[in-house]
This record gives C-alpha cells, sequence and structure tokens, in this order.
C-alpha cells in the first residue's frame, strides 16, 4: 500500500522530474527505491545468522525505515518549489536510507517466513504460496483503491509541493503499520550459526554458494535477468507522459493497473507455490516480462490508447509478483535451514546491484529515446524465458 502512495513506477517518477530534466538521475532514484532493500541484505545475514532470535533486529530496522519515509515528507513539503536543488539532493539520501534500513530488516523478514511458515499446504495448513498470494492480493485491493481515492484527487486537487508531500505523509504511517503487526510475530528459535567470524569469509562463502551449487546458480541468474528487466520501470509513466495528456485520473489507473497484475496474476501463483511448482511460476513470470516491451512497442507503433496502454502495467504487475512470489519460495525450499541467511543475503545483494541498471536506462533514453530502451529490455526479456527453461528441480 505504502508502494502504491509512493511508488517507483508512477509517483516518484512524476516527483523526480518536477527537480531534474535528467534522464538518468530520474532513473537512479526510482531504482534506488527497491534496490537499497537488496543491496545491504549480505551485511544483514551476517549480523542476524548469529542470533537466535531475528525479530528485535527487524524492529530496530523498521522504526528506522518509518522515520525515513516520514522524512521524505517533510523534506517534500519544506524545500519544494523555489528548492528544488536541495530537495532533489536531500530526497535521493532520505531513499536511499529508507531502502537500506528496508533491506537489513528484509533478511530477518524473509528468514522468519522461511522457517515459521510450511513449505507447502499440508493437511489444511496453507503453505508459503498462500502467504505470499494473501499478502500480494490484498496489498493490490488496497493498491487499486489508494490509486482512485488517495493518489488521483490528492495530485489533482492539492498544490505542488504538499500533493506529494501528502502522498508520502500517508505511506509514512502504513510503514509504521506494517512494520508494528510484523512485530507482533511469536518467533521460533533458530540455530545460531557458529563458523566463520570475520566480513571477509562471511563473503567468500556467500559467493561460494553461487559456484558450488548448480541449481541456486541457475536461480541466481534468472533473477539477474529479470532484474535487469526493470531498467525500463521508471520510464513506461514518463513514456505515456510524452504521448497522452497524462492527467491525475490516468497516473491512478496504470497504477491500479500494475497492481491488479499483480493481483490476478497472484491467484495463479499462489495456487502454483502452495503444490511446490515454484520453477512453474517463474517460468510464467519470465514469459510475462516479455509482454511488457511488446505493449510499450504497440502504443509506439500503432498508437494504442490509454485503457489498452494500462496492458504494459498489468503484465509488468504480474511478472514482478510471479518473480517474487516463486523466486522467494524456491530460494527458501532450496536452502538448508542454518545457510538460509546466507543464500537470501548473497542473492538479494547482487540483484540490489543489479536494480542501479535503471540509471543506465535513463542514459539511454536521453541519448537515444524510448524505442531503444524498449528493444533492450525485449531482448532481456528473451533471454529470461531461455535461462527460466533451465532452471533445476530443486527448490519446485
Amino acid at each position: 500500500m505504502a508502494q502504491a502512495l509512493t511508488g517507483p513506477a508512477t509517483v516518484l517518477p512524476l516527483l523526480l522530474v518536477t527537480l531534474t530534466d535528467k534522464g538518468w538521475l530520474v532513473g537512479i532514484g526510482s531504482s534506488m527505491y527497491m534496490a537499497g532493500w537488496f543491496l545491504p541484505q549480505i551485511f544483514g545475514a551476517r549480523i542476524i545468522s548469529r542470533r537466535t532470535y531475528r525479530l528485535p533486529w527487524y524492529r530496530l530496522m523498521g522504526l528506522f525505515r518509518t522515520l525515513c519515509m516520514g522524512g521524505m515528507a517533510l523534506f517534500t513539503l519544506t524545500m519544494g518549489g523555489d528548492h528544488s536543488d536541495w530537495l532533489l539532493v536531500g530526497f535521493l539520501l532520505m531513499i536511499t536510507c529508507y531502502a537500506v534500513s528496508g533491506g537489513l530488516a528484509g533478511v530477518a523478514f524473509l528468514d522468519i517466513v522461511g522457517k515459521d511458515v510450511p513449505a507447502v499446504a499440508r493437511g489444511g495448513v496453507h503453505g508459503r504460496g498462500s502467504f505470499f498470494g494473501w499478502r500480494i492480493s490484498l496489498g493490490g485491493v488496497m493498491a487499486i483503491a489508494v490509486g482512485f481515492l488517495v493518489v488521483n484527487p490528492v495530485l489533482a486537487g492539492v498544490e505542488y509541493p504538499d500533493n506529494f508531500a501528502t502522498l508520502f505523509g500517508l505511506a509514512t504511517l502504513t510503514v509504521a503499520a506494517g512494520v508494528l503487526v510484523f512485530s507482533l510475530v511469536r518467533e521460533s528459535p533458530s540455530v545460531p550459526f557458529t563458523g566463520y567470524t570475520g566480513l571477509r569469509e562471511h563473503l567468500r562463502e556467500s559467493f561460494r554458494l553461487v559456484v558450488t551449487d548448480r541449481p541456486f546458480r541457475r536461480y541466481f541468474i534468472l533473477r539477474n535477468l529479470t532484474t535487469l528487466w526493470t531498467l525500463g520501470t521508471p520510464f513506461y509513466i514518463l513514456f505515456a507522459r510524452s504521448r497522452f495528456d497524462l492527467t491525475p485520473f490516468w497516473v491512478g489507473a496504470f497504477l491500479a493497473s500494475r497492481s491488479a497484475g499483480e493481483m490476478c496474476f497472484n491467484l495463479l501463483w499462489a495456487y502454483l507455490s502452495d503444490r511446490g511448482r515454484n520453477r512453474l511460476v517463474l517460468r510464467g513470470a519470465a514469459l510475462l516480462t516479455l509482454a511488457t516491451p511488446l505493449a510499450a512497442f504497440a502504443q509506439l507503433i500503432w498508437g494504442l490508447p490509454e485503457p489498452l496502454y494500462a496492458l504494459v502495467f498489468f503484465t509488468a504487475g504480474g511478472a514482478v509478483s510471479g518473480m517474487m512470489l516463486g523466486g522467494s519460495n524456491y530460494l527458501l525450499q532450496h536452502a538448508p535451514a542454518n545457510k538460509r541467511p546466507l543464500y537470501i543475503g548473497v542473492m538479494n545483494s547482487t540483484l540490489g546491484v543489479t536494480m542501479l541498471s535503471a540509471g543506465v536506462g535513463g542514459l539511454v533514453v536521453d541519448h537515444f529515446g524510448f524505442p531503444v530502451l524498449f528493444g533492450i529490455v525485449t531482448v532481456i526479456a528473451v533471454i529470461s524465458i531461455v535461462s527460466a527453461s533451465r532452471l533445476d528441480r530443486a527448490g519446485g
């Protein structure tokens, strides 16, 4: 819900283009919103792997993350208009801190889910597929409501920069509520990892998993490819802005379309994952990565109207939810319990580096235009489909 209020595919790029005309900065800002969550997890894994309980660490980082989102709202409110340069610097700093603290909390979150939620559904007890499925679906319903009932009227009816500050303020309350609720989980104890002690040994052991574990290596390659595919994500809304008279209604509609894609496809993804078919989920999500740039090309060639252009966001939502749901469960099912934080950390930190490629997407748009960017994304999608076809059965 917080992402719907501030998302890197809709609201955030629209704010950043009021502060700078440099596409690469828009790309960096939007990608850092997501990449920062992934980047620090290899270090977070080292911290939590030695703890019997990981929830206190989650609570601490969650509190800091909430304060950072509140900082973004305050920066926008006080520095908008006449202080756009300072707002851009401060905003990018707050985005980075918000995302990094979320990533440090996220490795604990995933480890707790991995040990306390069953891998597959058995005897009437839901598995991780249902857990992530309900999480995404209910979030999708709220995101659709937010798009039409909050984002549209705020962007249209409140003057800049108060409109964006309002959205980030509401997102602060949402993040705080989410952190509070998960903090109430009754966590089962873990067996602390008692091996090597140094950071260098931790990093070496983490990356050794990629070399020695073939199923993990193939999954590692696929996830990095599909993450590289997201370099087009901030620019679909900016492309629409260049082609349409993009009113606040359509900003909310595109946001709702992405959430609807997550929600609709998620019903299928959750059903398959609950039955241990995570490999099939990843293959289906890989196929959807091709549909998104092709829909953008269709608008470029045939001039699709806004309702049909919404397919870009609908298919992107389905692809991302499939990779997140199927990918998380594939990894949690494959990784041995005592090394689960290591697998999570090296996978997600590498994805964070790859996500920063959105800045490259901005340079491509600045120098070559949207068609070249969409062409690059199409090629990445095709390679991802091939990579998904080579996944091993391990993990689903």
